[in-house]
């Protein structure tokens, strides 16, 4: 599939904090541990595609 990974994680999380990181003038925002984990993988036709180990 090229460069592209073979999938992809998305993290859902309720909290987070932020941090100022003044070497380099901006802030980063910091997640609580995610609640629910969502796992897509690319099918046969190269679509993403839900994965059955979502957590």
């Amino acid at each position: 599939m090229g460069d592209k990974p073979d999938r992809y994680l998305l993290g859902i999380t309720r909290a987070y904090r932020t941090r100022f990181i003044p070497e380099d003038g901006f802030t980063v925002y910091l997640p609580a541990p995610f609640k629910t984990v969502h796992t897509y993988l690319y099918g046969p036709d190269g679509r993403l595609r839900p994965a059955t180990d979502t957590r």
